[in-house]
């Protein structure tokens, strides 16, 4: 049986998750790379989430964090 590969290619899960946890959210790559340049440029999602003005998968990654207080994540 032959697995059509998901377009969603990050998966998003909370700090401290278990290896085998569900994710809180999917995105692309290109969403994944938005965010982490803003992440770098301001160090905080509160502020990663006012400048996402056009990428909405990733202001929808983003919002899923903040809904759980979370405003810092290791980005690798």
């Amino acid at each position: 049986m032959v697995r059509k590969q998901s377009i969603k290619d990050v998966e998003w899960r909370l700090p401290n998750a278990k290896k085998n946890s569900r994710p809180i959210a999917n995105s692309t790559v290109a969403s994944f790379e938005l965010i982490v340049l803003l992440y770098e440029q301001y160090g905080d999602l509160r502020k990663v989430y006012e400048n996402l003005h056009y990428d909405a998968e990733a202001k929808k990654v983003v919002s899923e964090y903040l809904k759980r207080n979370i405003y810092n994540i290791n980005i690798k």
